[in-house]
């Protein structure tokens, strides 16, 4: 029939799981799917240079990646020499085709050489090309043969950097080490040093844990950097150190989850208790969203950086004679809509919405109605009784006033909520 080299097609004959290793079901034997390769490696090395043509080629190289590891290094040898050939869309395809080599060929032994081509891919003359070798070469223990190329794409800007950065702090430990020195170095641009300190914050912090020198390096220059005169250079330094120290969950970072089981919990106490103090300064800071990224990460490191929030929140609501402490009051409100504690939420929006600052209002009203009042319902009943009565409490003093600065919606979110606790 018609070959048709789509990925859903081929996911759905083979069963290969999204993101998974490819799956090998009992009715397609071994030799069929063998054919299949065989029929999209002649896909994607055909001739034709229209459009359409270099359309299906591109799509049959991306299928290829679902298939065993062995028919894609035998695909790679029939494909190594469009590498060269001039066509943007059909290098980047075999280059991406190649990260499935070098990640899923190493235990095995390869008979590609995957991390020098994907090397020499590094200065490609084509933007796209470049990108996808960067993220291709971003698999566990790369050799220090790698370093040299990153960084001077990294000086040089010629691929997007945080992406460079990230495949950089997988070169442990040289790599790391040498993001920490160039986050430092104030020679270098703002963009570089950012994504040096972007880099930093998706290095392994379990590995690293084992090397006490490095670990220490890299804790002291993300503090040092969130006293740094550039806003941006405050604001990155303060998400990697979140992030490496494990307080964050990064979207960027990679979907397995860290094993924190090598790590001691004295160590990773030390470290959420970094965090928390270098958080606690920067609530006060000059760049709103440096206080908001502050802020956010208090209020999903521990008790004790939740408790600061609450704090501010609570004690200096009659502060409002210096617009900063408003400012630090209005952050601090935004921030509760990361808090996963229902309950602990309610609790400090409820206080906020009696704020003297019109905009502190608004923003706990806000942060109340970006949920429905049924879950945050949950999560109260789910407390001990002198919390529900405290909900409960704080719920009919609000619903009960005369006049209320707040958008009247609040009021029918919170009636809602006390029929449902009551």
């Amino acid at each position: 029939g018609v070959l048709n080299p789509s990925l859903s097609h081929w996911q759905k004959r083979l069963r290969i799981p999204r993101g998974g290793q490819p799956v090998q079901p009992p009715h397609i034997s071994k030799s069929v799917v063998s054919r299949i390769a065989t029929a999209l490696i002649n896909a994607s090395n055909a001739p034709g240079r229209s459009e359409q043509d270099i359309k299906v080629k591109a799509e049959a190289l991306h299928s290829l990646r679902w298939f065993p590891v062995d028919l894609i290094e035998s695909a790679m040898k029939v494909l190594c020499p469009v590498l060269d050939s001039g066509n943007v869309v059909l290098r980047a395809g075999v280059t991406r085709l190649l990260s499935e080599v070098l990640r899923r060929g190493k235990d095995r032994g390869n008979t590609v050489d995957a991390t020098g081509l994907l090397v020499a891919r590094l200065s490609d003359s084509h933007l796209r090309v470049r990108l996808a070798a960067t993220i291709a070469l971003r698999t566990p223990k790369l050799p220090v043969a790698v370093l040299h190329p990153l960084l001077q794409l990294l000086r040089d800007g010629r691929a997007n950097r945080f992406h460079v950065a990230h495949t950089i702090a997988l070169v442990i430990p040289a790599g790391p080490a040498s993001l920490a020195d160039a986050a430092s170095g104030q020679s270098f641009e703002i963009i570089t040093r950012r994504a040096c300190l972007y880099g930093i914050g998706h290095t392994n912090s379990n590995v690293i844990s084992d090397m006490p020198q490095l670990n220490e390096k890299l804790c002291n220059t993300l503090a040092t950097c969130c006293s740094d005169p550039c806003p941006d250079i405050r604001e990155q330094a303060l998400l990697s150190l979140a992030s490496y120290c494990d307080v964050l969950v990064n979207p960027l970072a990679p979907p397995t989850p860290r094993d924190r089981s090598t790590v001691t919990v004295s160590d990773f106490k030390r470290k959420v208790s970094l965090v928390v103090d270098t958080a606690s300064k920067m609530l006060t800071d000059e760049d709103a969203k440096t206080r908001a990224v502050a802020a956010g990460v208090l209020v999903v490191s521990n008790r004790r950086g939740i408790t600061y929030v609450q704090d501010i929140i609570f004690t200096k609501r009659k502060l409002n004679g210096s617009a900063a402490v408003a400012a630090t009051r209005l952050t601090c409100v935004e921030s509760l809509v990361l808090l996963k504690d229902k309950f602990l939420m309610f609790k400090a929006a409820s206080f906020a919405l009696d704020d003297p600052d019109v905009s502190v209002r608004h923003a706990a009203a806000s942060v109340l109605l970006s949920f429905p009042p049924k879950k945050v319902a949950i999560d109260i009943l789910n407390c001990p009784p002198a919390s529900i009565h405290e909900a409960k409490q704080l719920a009919c003093d609000l619903v009960s006033r005369s006049s209320f600065s707040p958008p009247v919606t609040i009021i029918e979110w919170l009636e809602e909520l006390l029929t449902l606790i009551q």
